[in-house]
């Protein structure tokens, strides 16, 4: 059986996030989706709602599960056997932000193969931080997000919990 894990905050799920996680799905017979924390940004969503808007994406799609985790992904994968990391790439700068972390991911787990998939032409524009700021401003979301994922982000911001 061939696993691969996809890495991220997702937050928000945006369409591109769950394209990139279908296509891998048909690629590999077990795709685990691991929500990273990352100190280095500011999370809209907390990493339980993430879980869950991610499953309601991806209920479709049986061979995807979604985990969370605090730690490296590089270590992840080690404590969960999994040699395979599939990361989407938008643009060459993505593909060279991409290259350096995973560089380090196989230096701390040399067992750890990366794969870039690249982002489908309406997808490469799109990111997290966009949709944040759209929300923000009061802006249509839903050509970016999946109708869950929108509902519920407009939900949070009705109540102003984001």
């Amino acid at each position: 059986m061939t696993r691969a894990m996809i890495p991220g905050s997702f937050d928000p799920p945006t369409k591109g996030h769950i394209d990139i996680i279908k296509r891998t799905s048909r690629l590999f017979d077990e795709v685990i989706v691991v929500i990273a924390k990352n100190i280095l940004k500011n999370s809209m969503v907390s990493e339980e709602d993430r879980k869950m808007l991610l499953e309601k994406c991806l209920s479709d799609t049986k061979n995807v599960k979604v985990s969370i985790t605090s730690g490296l992904v590089a270590d992840y994968a080690r404590e969960n056997n999994i040699d395979i990391m599939v990361r989407g790439v938008r643009n060459s700068s993505d593909y060279d932000y991409e290259s350096e972390l995973a560089t380090i991911n196989e230096k701390i787990n040399t067992n750890l193969d990366v794969i870039y998939l690249g982002a489908r032409e309406e997808y490469r524009i799109l990111r997290s931080t966009l949709v944040k700021d759209l929300l923000f401003h009061g802006a249509d979301i839903s050509l970016f997000v999946p109708e869950v994922v929108c509902t519920f982000l407009n939900k949070q911001k009705r109540e102003g919990k984001i």
